[in-house]
């Protein structure tokens, strides 16, 4: 399966970037996690996945997640990435990926 991070319109990659900040463990972690998507897409079950809305799914890897998408020809989208502080997933972190994927389908028509 093909995999991409969401790249904004100046260029950047904001689930790179997070990983970026990350400390090296955390980091390698989440890696490994992006890489069994890339490898066994959606359907990856040696991690925790959770459907959001339509399109948009979650993985969870301790405080983590990350936002992503299964847009035409089989390609993983990786949306977006935050840590999570409280029990439930704050709304403007699941609105920034929707808005991110919204992008990715306008693009994709």
């Amino acid at each position: 399966m093909k995999q991409r991070f969401y790249q904004t319109n100046s260029g950047q990659q904001p689930v790179q970037r997070y990983l970026d900040r990350l400390p090296v463990e955390e980091a390698a972690e989440l890696c490994s996690v992006i890489a069994e998507l890339a490898r066994y897409g959606p359907r990856v079950s040696t991690v925790d996945v959770r459907h959001i809305r339509n399109k948009l799914w979650e993985v969870r890897v301790g405080q983590h997640r990350l936002f992503y998408t299964v847009a035409q020809d089989e390609l993983t989208i990786l949306l977006h990435a935050y840590k999570k502080q409280t029990k439930r997933a704050p709304k403007c972190e699941v609105d920034v990926a929707l808005r991110r994927m919204a992008v990715v389908q306008r693009v994709q028509r």
